[in-house]
């Protein structure tokens, strides 16, 4: 039985810094699902997410909010599981 697998990036105003989380999640030798939580950067982050195309989904609030918020966010994901 093969398992799905999800990594949750949750992000705040780190364009520079949230693409070597990126990176690392797309590199896992197991196949899993990346899904960016953005709590209202209001950096450049939307911009950097959007290179990623279709590798990565992308969850944005337009405020800031707790961090609980965006991780339970990326959690119950309405995409499936690839």
């Amino acid at each position: 039985m093969n398992k799905k697998v999800a990594i949750v990036i949750p992000t705040f105003n780190r364009a520079g810094m949230v693409t070597r989380a990126i990176d690392t999640a797309l590199a896992q030798t197991y196949p899993c699902q990346v899904i960016v939580c953005d709590h209202g950067s209001s950096d450049n982050t939307p911009e950097v997410i959007k290179e990623y195309g279709d590798k990565v989904i992308y969850i944005r609030k337009e405020r800031q909010t707790p961090a609980k918020y965006p991780r339970k966010a990326g959690i119950p994901s309405k995409e499936p599981l690839k």
